[in-house]
């Protein structure tokens, strides 16, 4: 199995949009640069699959601009340094999977092409 591609990261959930901060020297960032897309799924705390897994997808895109930056700060749940770089991630396709211990949306599939 290649890990290369695989970067951990942070997303920030804020009013505006879906959020990274990164190093600019990261390998993700020259990444995100190089192709824009991305892929994020959560980790499962235990063997079980409690709590389900949520995957989404899509493009990410620099963001330069000041008032993004400063919405995506008061977001995150730490304070990002000044010389992270932004991106916005673009959503395409969004997945659920439960594993019985939790309630899930009746359709556990989104797509922005809307299948």
């Amino acid at each position: 199995m290649d890990l290369r591609g695989l970067h951990p990261i942070s997303p920030i959930i804020a009013s505006s949009g879906l959020y990274v901060f990164m190093e600019p020297t990261s390998p993700k960032a020259a990444d995100m640069r190089d192709r824009a897309r991305f892929a994020l799924h959560n980790g499962v705390p235990d063997k079980a699959g409690s709590g389900g897994e949520f995957h989404v997808a899509g493009c990410g895109r620099l963001v330069d601009d000041v008032t993004t930056r400063a919405q995506a700060s008061t977001a995150a749940s730490y304070t990002p340094a000044e010389r992270y770089i932004l991106f916005e991630l673009l959503v395409s396709e969004a997945r659920a999977i439960g594993y019985g211990d939790i309630d899930l949306p009746a359709n556990p599939r989104w797509s922005a092409a809307g299948d």
